[in-house]
């Protein structure tokens, strides 16, 4: 194994054992309210790059101590201080302050980052698929988002109200809702 397989393996130790359990549970979407977490683990993941910057996509895996298991989808963003223009600073989006040799950054919510967002909005728009897990992830855009993304999809605003979901309006008339909790099968806002 090398370094850098150590450091990785360090980090998704930590993050899994000491930013997550603090993270999660101050999250209004988090419905494990209440209970203990025994166990997090951080599932499939994937690295998405794009023009406008590089994210993890990742499913979280919870484990409650009642045994209750639990899905999530967080996307994660490091955040250097020389380039955090477009990035929402509050503490409801911070998981952890990071360091690469000189650099200084945190880490935050993908959502938290108006670039993440507006490639998110380009993905679907060019029906971007990509490898996820086992499988593919596929950004699918409707039969209205053509005339929807016609007046811009900038700017960005993040409605200032958490709910079980995450959402985020674009331009005039598009609404990007991020769903956290993640299930198997058709999404009933689908159906």
């Amino acid at each position: 194994s090398t370094g850098a397989d150590r450091v990785v393996r360090r980090t998704l130790k930590q993050l899994s054992e000491e930013v997550l359990p603090d993270f999660l549970p101050r999250r209004r979407w988090f419905a494990g309210k209440g209970a203990k977490i025994a166990k997090i683990t951080l599932a499939e993941r994937a690295l998405w790059r794009s023009a406008s910057g590089q994210w993890l996509l990742a499913l979280i895996d919870i484990e409650l101590t009642d045994g209750m298991r639990q899905r999530y989808f967080l996307p994660l963003s490091s955040v250097w201080e020389d380039s955090s223009e477009g990035v929402l600073h509050s503490s409801d989006w911070l998981l952890a302050k990071i360091r690469e040799n000189a650099r200084v950054g945190v880490l935050v919510d993908a959502f938290a980052d108006s670039a993440f967002c507006l490639a998110l909005v380009r993905a679907i728009e060019g029906s971007l698929q990509m490898p996820f897990a086992d499988g593919e992830l596929h950004f699918t855009p409707t039969a209205a988002f053509a005339e929807l993304a016609k007046p811009g999809i900038e700017p960005v605003q993040h409605l200032g109200r958490e709910q079980s979901n995450t959402s985020v309006i674009l331009g005039e008339a598009l609404f990007l809702k991020g769903y956290r909790q993640a299930r198997s099968g058709v999404n009933p806002d689908m159906e």
